[in-house]
């Protein structure tokens, strides 16, 4: 089977979720089928650039048209955000040599996926009637995008771009044959704004590489923490790329650990430093801003803290970082915002408010036979439903059963897609 994968952005380095689950899903994917990625990347000039994952996962950069340059620098200058995904629902011209591409490409292909909505109006004309289309959606864009744009410097150009994307979704979500959504709660959004029959959509969830987290002893972890001058403070992590709701959750975070009277450490783990003042108040707590850091060193970090601050309050979709959280067995310290998409409530310590914060620091759980309990019912809820293998072979098992034409081999060993 040959898929071809619409991104608007390229795939290495990986720097965020998206990223993320393109490299860890279609890689999986790869081990039996060929994967071609072509990405209409802002940041990508001059001549087409080809690079392979492995053998048989391809990523193509076609170079932006210099027009379509001009028009992402101008939108943001006038917005103060990145429009560069929205522009490409109805604003871009593409080039001509993105055009080529990604014809000689769907020509020859069984599935094509838009992964995001943002390219599903340029290419699904171009599939043919025996091709698979396939709407797989990261977020809830609509929503995710009126968030993202709360706040701008041009309310008229923002209202436009909240149209373009609530008619590219809803183009994407109707025209593809199979739809793709995170969590039922997305699922259920979708079906709710677009009006399409749930029978359409598949739960492909986020997820994470459960093998990469092996479990730490005690001497390992104080090693870790040796390392970050912690000596011998509680140490809890957040994890955040420069996404806004990722900026203002940490902030938020920030100001219920000062009202909880916390005095241990805080390692902030991402680009969401990006997105965050620099004028920030002194606070009683040890913060260590690490920035991006490779996926081994984030993975020690995870592993050796105490507690992992997952609360959110806006945003879309599920949040991969809170599949780390579990698959390293660090005790989650979630809200029902943060934790939605995962089923049942005892597999994090629940807190909504400041008061609920200091309780659990006064507590201290992570040092308790219950706060172990709690972590690895967490592993163990990631090892069953989050491990990436497992969202690939729910994918391969969508297009099986969906088109009979395809004829897609599938094997349901543990190892398949691992």
């Amino acid at each position: 089977m040959q898929l071809v994968v619409l991104s608007t952005y390229d795939l290495i380095p990986v720097r965020d979720g998206g990223q993320t689950r393109y490299l860890n899903l279609y890689s999986r994917l790869s081990q039996r089928h060929d994967v071609t990625l072509i990405a209409y990347d802002h940041r990508q000039t001059g001549r087409t650039r080809t690079y392979y994952i492995n053998s048989r996962f391809q990523v193509i950069l076609p170079p932006m048209l210099p027009g379509d340059a001009t028009l992402f620098r101008d939108n943001l200058q006038r917005s103060n955000r990145l429009t560069h995904d929205v522009n490409c629902i109805r604003q871009y011209k593409f080039s001509t040599e993105f055009h080529r591409v990604l014809q000689a490409a769907v020509n020859s292909c069984d599935v094509l996926v838009a992964s995001h909505p943002y390219l599903a109006l340029a290419a699904f004309s171009h599939a043919a009637a025996s091709t698979a289309k396939l709407y797989e959606a990261h977020n809830v864009e609509y929503d995710a995008r009126r968030s993202y744009y709360r706040g701008t410097t041009d309310p008229a150009l923002t209202r436009l771009l909240l149209e373009d994307v609530r008619f590219g979704e809803g183009f994407a979500a109707h025209d593809a044959d199979y739809v793709t959504a995170v969590s039922s709660t997305d699922a259920d959004r979708l079906v709710e704004l677009y009006d399409i029959p749930r029978s359409k959509l598949t739960i492909v969830p986020n997820g994470v590489d459960i093998a990469s987290y092996p479990l730490l002893d005690p001497h390992e972890k104080q090693m870790v923490r040796d390392r970050l001058g912690l000596g011998g403070r509680p140490l809890a992590v957040f994890v955040g790329s420069a996404y806004l709701p990722n900026a203002e959750a940490y902030l938020r975070i920030r100001e219920m650990l000062l009202q909880a009277g916390y005095s241990g450490a805080v390692a902030i783990i991402g680009t969401v430093n990006e997105a965050v003042p620099g004028d920030l108040t002194l606070v009683p707590f040890k913060e260590r801003w690490l920035g991006f850091v490779e996926e081994e060193l984030k993975t020690l970090l995870l592993t050796a803290a105490d507690f992992a601050l997952h609360l959110m309050f806006s945003g879309a979709g599920t949040n991969l970082k809170l599949f780390d959280y579990m698959a390293a067995r660090a005790l989650i310290v979630g809200n029902s915002f943060g934790t939605r998409g995962v089923a049942g409530g005892d597999w994090f310590w629940p807190v909504e408010t400041s008061d609920d914060l200091r309780q659990f620091l006064e507590k201290r759980p992570w040092e308790t036979m219950e706060g172990e309990g709690i972590a690895a019912r967490a592993r163990a809820v990631a090892e069953q439903q989050f491990d990436w293998g497992v969202s690939a072979r729910i994918l391969a098992r969508l297009l099986t059963q969906g088109r009979g034409a395809l004829n897609i081999p599938l094997c349901w060993n543990k190892a398949e897609y691992s």
